[in-house]
């Protein structure tokens, strides 16, 4: 654990061994300065002041923080500061005591993202999806805004999985992941179900005609580069589109809706997008 005192004045007095190992600053270096030398800058001024008043209120603070080495490099640390009171009943000193626990942040950080993440391509899972469906939907109800939701499966890719197996198949599904991130702003959100399935939420289209563009161009851009093609290879999109009002007021609604003309988009022939209709919803 390191361990620094910090005097009334606010300048450091003492640190330990662990302190300079942690930090790579020795004890020289640190003797009256401010312990703001360690700041990470990740911090709002606000925070300081919740520390500050817990002190003087309790005189105790602890919790994480993130910090800055000599040589720049930065760590997350799990911080102890106690207030001592002199016989005046005013501070005399402070004694922080820490440790890094960035390697801990880091796991716990990868771990969360993985419950909200594709692991094969990195795109937002189905609960993350729903989630920013959710926001977005209630941005747009509250605003006014136009929201399109687009399923798009690939034509194709089943025949890709069986006769090259499926690292090809899994280079296919980065490859488009690529495509349709370059395709849409980076205001929209691109998703993966799982499988060959993805899903595009198109945020505030001026109106419908705009969302067959961006259809149109999803589909041309779905064609595999040199560098992924084998013999007989073919990849398409087969896509379905539900708008917010026009063709749904939930998410459910949205999703179940954009999801029924997927489907109907690759009974008609695949390679094409279809907006949902009542007629779609009957056919399935």
């Amino acid at each position: 654990m390191g361990v620094m005192t910090v005097g009334a004045d606010e300048t450091v007095v003492s640190v330990n061994l662990a302190f300079t190992d942690i930090t790579g600053y020795a004890a020289e270096e640190m003797m009256g300065r401010v312990p703001r030398v360690l700041d990470a800058a990740h911090h709002e001024p606000t925070e300081y002041e919740v520390m500050r008043t817990a002190l003087e209120s309790t005189g105790h603070w602890e919790g994480e923080v993130w910090e800055r080495r000599k040589d720049g490099d930065t760590y997350m640390a799990w911080q102890s500061i106690s207030m001592i009171r002199g016989a005046d009943g005013k501070a005399a000193r402070y004694v922080s005591v820490f440790s890094d626990i960035t390697a801990r942040w880091k796991t716990n950080e990868r771990t969360k993202h993985l419950a909200l993440h594709d692991p094969l391509t990195g795109l937002p899972n189905r609960h993350l999806l729903l989630e920013r469906l959710d926001q977005s939907m209630a941005r747009a109800q509250r605003e006014g805004r136009n929201l399109a939701l687009f399923f798009v499966d690939l034509d194709g890719f089943k025949s890709i999985n069986d006769q090259w197996g499926h690292a090809a198949g899994d280079e296919v599904l980065k490859f488009v992941t690529n495509t349709l991130l370059d395709t849409l702003r980076t205001t929209d959100t691109v998703a993966r179900l799982g499988g060959d399935e993805f899903v595009l939420l198109f945020e505030n289209p001026a109106n419908q005609e705009e969302v067959a563009h961006l259809a149109e161009r999803v589909i041309a851009a779905i064609k595999l580069p040199p560098s992924l093609q084998q013999t007989d290879s073919r990849i398409g999109a087969s896509i379905g589109i539900a708008m917010l009002g026009v063709h749904a007021k939930s998410v459910g609604q949205l999703v179940k809706n954009a999801d029924s003309a997927m489907y109907a988009a690759k009974a008609a022939g695949k390679s094409r997008f279809l907006f949902f209709t009542p007629a779609v919803q009957s056919d399935r």
